[in-house]
């Protein structure tokens, strides 16, 4: 089953694509590794974005994963999110983390897009800046 929550796009169909075409070989890659769970964290903002954690589990125990699968790992969860979320990393950017249990093909993409919250503050005059009105009124 698919459920999307909160979901405002289409899929990127490129990187939607990616994923499909490496899926299948790469769960087999992860089983043969002993993998059966997968927790990555990402981050990005102001047109940079990355990975940051990328652990995976056997059980409940860690196990290290081999340089060449978590790099492959990394690409197929970037392409995940450039799927759903495409231009994640622009701006304020956004945050989140995947969990992929690979042996119930089950994961949980959560995903925080990051907002700017404003308190504003308005100025009628420059009063606050020159003094008193009676400083603004000047020498003749």
């Amino acid at each position: 089953m698919v459920h999307a929550v909160n979901c405002v796009r289409e899929l990127d169909s490129g990187a939607a694509a990616r994923f499909r075409a490496r899926h299948a070989a790469l769960v087999r890659r992860l089983h043969a590794a002993g993998i059966t769970r997968i927790i990555a964290h990402y981050d990005g903002q102001e047109e940079t974005g990355h990975f940051y954690e990328v652990n995976g589990f056997c059980g409940e125990r860690t196990r290290g994963l081999p340089n060449t699968l978590l790099e492959e790992l990394r690409e197929h969860l970037h392409d995940a999110l450039e799927a759903r979320c495409g231009a994640w990393q622009l701006g304020d950017g956004a945050c989140g983390e995947f969990v992929w249990d690979i042996g119930h093909n089950a994961s949980d993409h959560k995903h925080r897009i990051r907002r700017v919250s404003y308190k504003p503050t308005r100025y009628l005059s420059c009063s606050d800046l020159l003094g008193a009105a009676d400083d603004l009124q000047g020498s003749p």
